[in-house]
C-alpha cells in the first residue's frame, strides 16, 4: 500500500488508538538510534479493509538535525503485516 507523505506523516505523529483518515495507529515505537537519527516502526490498521500495514521512518536525534518523518519521499510504501500473539518469559527476584 502507498500513502501520500502528508497522511503518512500525520500517522507518524499519531499515538496508538488514534484514528487518522480511516487508519488506526496500532504501534508507533522507537526501534533504533544512530548519531543523527531516531528510527521508528509504525503499524496501522486500515479500518475499511481490516488489514494491518507497517513502515519505518526516522526523525532527527537533536534539535540541530532538521529531519521529519518521510522527508525525502514522494509516496510512502507500507508492507502488509498480521498480528501474532507472542508469549515471553520474564524473570523476577524471589
Amino acid at each position: 500500500m502507498k500513502l501520500d507523505v502528508e497522511t503518512a506523516r500525520e500517522l507518524a505523529y499519531g499515538r496508538p488508538g488514534e484514528v487518522i483518515d480511516g487508519f488506526e495507529v496500532m504501534v508507533n515505537e522507537m526501534v533504533d538510534t544512530s548519531r543523527w537519527s531516531i528510527n521508528h516502526r509504525l503499524v496501522v490498521l486500515d479500518r475499511e479493509s481490516s488489514s494491518y500495514w507497517e513502515t519505518y521512518y526516522s526523525v532527527g536525534a537533536t534539535e540541530m538535525q532538521d529531519e521529519r518523518p518521510f522527508e525525502w519521499e514522494g509516496e510512502v510504501e507500507f508492507d502488509e503485516v498480521e498480528p501474532v500473539e507472542v508469549i515471553r518469559v520474564e524473570y523476577r527476584r524471589v
